[in-house]
């Protein structure tokens, strides 16, 4: 309900107590006109509404920290006008989850059109999408508006790569090779029959051929061997994209940090000569997602995918999720890229070589495990601490 249209209730209620007193062919009128003219007003409107079509387009491509320059176009084709015709584009960024918008108001002649341009800044990457929301017809004298549902196919969207950084990646190993080594798991038992993990009590499951038939006649209960899970000689690359629920959520500069970072390491990497696995947590499946990645063409077609994870609060920090979803192999070097200071960081030792790339880590990270190498990481200088990276 609208100011105008409360002041015409009034005015149609006093034109009506008016004839009622006077009674008289000219507070008639004034009552006829009063209630036929509006209403007439509001039809047309009505009828106007249901033939308003809205248009969005933008430019074809743009690059970080270009202006997206776009034009809106409305077009009537009742043979009514549009009076005031009032809407927003917005321009959201799934990476960041924040939407900016502008507002606009403006007149569509019957069977005429007209448009207005806008611009949205870019500085930050991410999967944007631009798109018309709230939009409203008034009728003249605002006596009455009406709602038009935006389509939602009328949209578009554009992918905002991060900037890279120089970066340089090498292996602090020098037996370093793309190939299994001789590294075992220390937590973890695996299938390799020429190393042992542990040995314990048989339990009902445990596969017939584990059996350790020497330590079985000499304990006089059965025995089972473990076997050992090789760690890869290979580096997994993680991209934490979520926040402590408990603390303040990242401003729009601290996630476009990271991003570059996670792009800029990951393009190093192939430029290095490694080859690797990314993994990431879709924040709206709660499910984890590991990508061999061998060229900078599969480096590239995941780019969609992570530009569209929106960083999400939760109460469960990523390490410890990722304990619960491991990938089948272990890894010689992990780099973990992460703003969150509540991450158990000594959980992903496991006799390998951890490189976190945490962002403002202050005193609160846990960076006191062996073989774990902190490097702290601030929007100014970010790009010089990732110019050498030791793994």
């Amino acid at each position: 309900m609208t100011i105008g249209f409360v002041v015409y209730i009034i005015w149609l209620l006093s034109a009506a107590l008016l004839f009622i007193l006077l009674n008289n062919i000219g507070t008639l009128i004034i009552l006829i006109i009063s209630a036929v003219v509006p209403a007439a007003l509001i039809v047309m409107t009505a009828i106007a509404a249901k033939r308003i079509k809205i248009t969005v387009a933008t430019d074809y491509s743009v690059r970080k920290n270009e202006p997206l320059n776009g034009t809106v176009t409305v077009t009537n084709s009742s043979f009514f006008p549009a009076y005031i015709l009032s809407f927003n584009i917005c321009c959201k960024n799934f990476l960041n989850g924040e939407k900016d918008t502008v507002f606009f108001e403006c007149s569509a002649p019957s069977k005429g059109s007209c448009s207005l341009d806008f611009t949205f800044s870019t500085e930050y990457a991410g999967k944007i999408k631009v798109f018309t929301d709230n939009i409203r017809l008034m009728a003249p004298a605002g006596i009455f508006r009406f709602r038009i549902k935006s389509n939602p196919e009328n949209t578009t969207e554009h992918i905002i790569i991060p900037e890279t950084a120089p970066c340089t990646v090498f292996v602090a190993d020098s037996n370093y090779s793309q190939a299994d080594g001789d590294l075992y798991s220390m937590h973890k038992s695996g299938n390799d029959p020429s190393e042992t993990f542990l040995i314990r009590e048989y339990v009902p499951g445990d596969p017939i051929k584990n059996i350790h038939w020497k330590l079985t006649e000499k304990m006089d209960r059965v025995m089972v061997r473990e076997l050992g899970l090789p760690i890869k000689n290979d580096i997994l690359l993680l991209f934490d994209m979520g926040y402590d629920a408990n603390g303040e959520k990242p401003s729009r500069k601290d996630i476009d940090t990271l991003a570059e970072t996670v792009f800029s390491v990951s393009q190093a990497l192939i430029e290095c000569g490694f080859h690797y696995t990314l993994g990431f947590l879709s924040n709206r499946r709660k499910r984890f997602h590991y990508h061999a990645i061998t060229s900078h063409q599969e480096r590239m077609e995941l780019t969609d995918s992570i530009l569209s994870n929106t960083f999400a609060a939760d109460e469960i920090d990523f390490v410890r999720r990722y304990m619960e979803n491991m990938p089948n192999d272990n890894y010689q070097h992990i780099i973990f890229v992460t703003l969150n200071k509540e991450n158990r960081l000594s959980y992903l030792y496991d006799g390998n070589r951890v490189t976190v790339l945490m962002l403002n880590p202050g005193s609160g990270a846990d960076s006191s495990a062996e073989g774990l190498n902190l490097i702290s990481l601030t929007n100014d200088n970010y790009k010089e601490s990732i110019a050498a990276i030791g793994i």
